[in-house]
């Protein structure tokens, strides 16, 4: 079956293009960084160590775990 022209493999493996996954990646290290910032400067530093965590946690599992398919079970 030929690819549409365009279309990597990585992109119709994954279901998600790969300009979205890095587009959500920016975002959320943004809200992060801001979320780190905020709790170090104002408020408990290791909340705000916690919050940088769970962002690098976001993003590697948003490219590490595949999406779940929509097949039926046997």
């Amino acid at each position: 079956m030929k690819r549409p022209p365009g279309r990597s493999r990585l992109i119709k493996e994954t279901g998600v293009p790969t300009t979205i996954k890095l587009t959500l990646s920016l975002i959320v290290a943004l809200v992060g960084l801001g979320a780190y910032l905020l709790e170090t400067k104002l408020g408990d530093p290791t909340i705000g160590i916690i919050a940088g965590l769970l962002t690098a946690f976001m993003i590697l599992s948003m490219w590490i775990f595949p999406e779940t398919s929509k097949k039926k079970a046997q």
